[in-house]
């Protein structure tokens, strides 16, 4: 099933004569049967049709990853541009798809979408899902927009679903790899991978579909850890579920948050059609529930491409990770005079671009402003690390000097 969303580009190919026609979205009414598109061939002209009279012709998505990266997203670090088109969730042996296939088993009745395109709209990522303007989310230091600012690289799969929903589909799954600006550790990463539930219930009252969500969580966190697993639900907040919900289980002694989730905001649901209609709807990342049910000590492992890591797992199955080998770690300081709108997440790009994912972490140690001079002072401590060789001190060094020269570049004195 094609399903037209905003940013995208699709190709009609006509039953009869066999023609075809290439066209980019640019917006999508649902409600009103309404898509708007920029012709690209046979001719170029923007253009309105009816979303029925174009799904029900022979539909096919076009994805052109490279011109995701290199166009729509030119000026985003290289780091991400190359994750962008890898699809880990859809190689079969890789931890990633495992974990996602047995989320899926779970849910066998639900509608599965995965949406390999990671480019959606800002109406869609955020107005629709009514995230307010002012929220962290929306912040350039957090989001990779388009040059446009009319896309995002989607920080959520949340991003799909009032399309879905208006599209009538009421009970369905959706996973994809999403995108956000992060720290730098061995737990985070600026490209990670969701997991999406949606289950409308019908006309019934929110304490209907409470107990609904709770249940089918609960049952789903017993088929992920085993029925003998200890959970709760806390209350959290949410812009697009109220109430809302965290679930924190108990794993070898420690407590962890796993997913969120919540009955879907009654304006949500209202704006796709849906008013007097009751659901729920939960998020989890793939990624955290992986290292723990392999034993994975660094999310840097996910990405790697070393036969001695790949070669580790299997469809199906839950192994647990053999390390090969434990390679020593460096320790280097930098120390510079901000300016004013300096963000950490850019620094922390800056560091994964240029080390090519030889970081395990980078944290701040010390951070003050100077009286006198009213001039601002930050110092990092970057634990250099690599996951497949022993770094020596010279390649340590030339990756400290080509950051430190391009914070140079930016206007940063180095103290």
């Amino acid at each position: 099933m094609v399903i037209l969303q905003e940013g995208q580009v699709y190709k009609i190919i006509t039953d009869k004569t066999q023609k075809s026609m290439t066209f980019y979205i640019t917006y999508v009414d649902r409600l009103k049967d309404e898509v708007f598109v920029k012709v690209f061939s046979p001719f170029s002209l923007y253009e309105g049709f009816r979303i029925s009279t174009i799904e029900n012709k022979t539909l096919k998505e076009i994805i052109d990853f490279e011109k995701i990266k290199n166009f729509y997203f030119e000026n985003i670090p290289f780091s991400i541009k190359n994750k962008i088109g890898k699809l880990l969730y859809q190689k079969e042996n890789h931890p990633i798809c495992i974990v996602k296939n047995k989320i899926n088993d779970f849910f066998e009745k639900y509608d599965k979408f995965e949406f390999q395109n990671p480019m959606v709209s800002v109406r869609n990522n955020f107005d629709n899902l009514l995230i307010p303007q002012n929220h962290p989310g929306r912040k350039e230091s957090d989001t990779f927009y388009s040059e446009n600012k009319f896309l995002v690289l989607r920080t959520h799969t949340t991003a799909h679903q009032t399309e879905l929903l208006k599209k009538k589909i009421t009970k369905f799954i959706v996973t994809g790899d999403v995108y956000r600006r992060d720290t730098i550790d061995a737990s985070h990463f600026p490209v990670f991978h969701q997991v999406e539930g949606v289950n409308v219930l019908g006309s019934v009252s929110d304490k209907v579909v409470i107990e609904h969500l709770k249940d089918t969580l609960s049952g789903l966190i017993k088929h992920l850890f085993g029925n003998d697993v200890k959970y709760r639900f806390i209350d959290e907040y949410f812009p697009f579920t109220n109430p809302s919900f965290e679930v924190v289980v108990e794993y070898h002694g420690i407590e962890m948050e796993v997913l969120g989730s919540g009955v879907i905001h009654k304006d949500i649901m209202k704006n796709c059609g849906l008013e007097g209609q009751n659901g729920w709807a939960f998020g989890m990342g793939l990624e955290r529930l992986a290292m723990i049910f392999f034993d994975i000590p660094d999310i840097r492992y996910f990405w790697s491409e070393d036969p001695r890591c790949l070669s580790q797992f299997k469809a199906g199955e839950f192994t647990k990770f053999q390390p090969y080998s434990k390679y020593p770690s460096a320790i280097r300081d930098i120390s510079m005079w901000i300016t004013e709108g300096f963000e950490d997440n850019y620094f922390f790009d800056l560091v994964r671009d240029l080390s090519e994912n030889l970081v395990e972490e980078v944290s701040l140690t010390d951070s003050f402003t100077n009286p006198k001079t009213n001039r601002s002072s930050k110092t990092f401590r970057i634990k250099f690390r690599s996951i497949d060789k022993t770094l020596t001190g010279e390649e340590i060094d030339k990756i400290l000097n080509e950051i430190k020269q391009e914070l140079i570049n930016k206007d940063y004195e180095i103290r």
